[in-house]
């Protein structure tokens, strides 16, 4: 018996991949368990038998990643790991969360000064400070488990969000849905759930999603804010693989 991970991460490939492998879990007649943001498997609410299952997270960590890859051996564990370029992972997150109406966003918290996050992000004079707080708060967790994830070899297989969401060719749905089945039937309808979800695939993309659409947003990052990436996250665009 098998297990799929995948693992995908706030603004890269979250939504997409929950909506993807819950209905490859139907096509497959596995069980679907998707975590959130601090959930895992084994937590109070959810036993942990792994086998011949899809586990989706939205917010990875490597350390739950590897305490559930570790009880498996070879073929038995498959791991897709959705990643995304850094640099437009966080103009995307900083867009969202000035817009977003998620609860989280709207509760006040100490560390803000009473301020909630969505408020004190507002509050900031410019779109260069917006994005330097974006990296530095909310996103800077995000891209840590992202490199980490990588950089520990844990995935069987790595997929950037960019080019799996403009696949226009197949050949990537193609090489991921051989990854996950041998069964040739199976793959061409694991393929197809893939292609329905791909944002070519639909007619009004979310806006959330566009800044994947085009590279160019990366070029938000210049300046000050530029030297705070770098500063923070090094070249990990470089180690992801997104400039050589």
């Amino acid at each position: 018996m098998s297990v799929i991970v995948v693992a995908s991460h706030h603004k890269a490939g979250s939504s997409y991949a929950k909506k993807c492998f819950s209905e490859i879990a139907s096509v497959l007649g596995r069980d679907f368990h998707f975590f959130g943001f601090g959930e895992r498997p084994g937590g109070a609410c959810t036993p942990f038998h792994p086998a011949n299952q899809i586990l989706c997270f939205s917010h990875a960590r490597y350390d739950h990643l590897e305490a559930i890859v570790s009880r498996f051996s070879g073929e038995q564990c498959k791991l897709v790991h959705f990643i995304r370029d850094p640099r437009t992972l966080i103009v995307s997150a900083t867009k969202y969360h000035i817009n977003s109406d998620e609860q989280w966003l709207s509760i006040p918290k100490i560390d803000y000064g009473g301020k909630s996050y969505q408020q004190y992000i507002k509050d900031l004079p410019c779109y260069s400070d917006q994005m330097t707080f974006e990296m530095r708060h909310g996103s800077h967790g995000t891209l840590q488990e992202m490199g980490d994830i990588h950089a520990r070899n844990l995935a069987t297989i790595t997929i950037k969000i960019e080019e799996i969401s403009w696949d226009m060719s197949g050949v990537l749905h193609q090489q991921l849905s051989e990854h996950l089945v041998d069964d040739r039937l199976l793959q061409e309808a694991v393929k197809s759930v893939f292609l329905k979800h791909s944002l070519f695939a639909l007619q009004s993309p979310p806006a959330h999603a566009r800044t994947m659409l085009s590279p160019s947003f990366r070029y938000d990052l210049k300046g000050e804010t530029l030297r705070s990436y770098y500063e923070l996250h090094g070249d990990l665009h470089t180690i992801l693989g997104y400039e050589t």
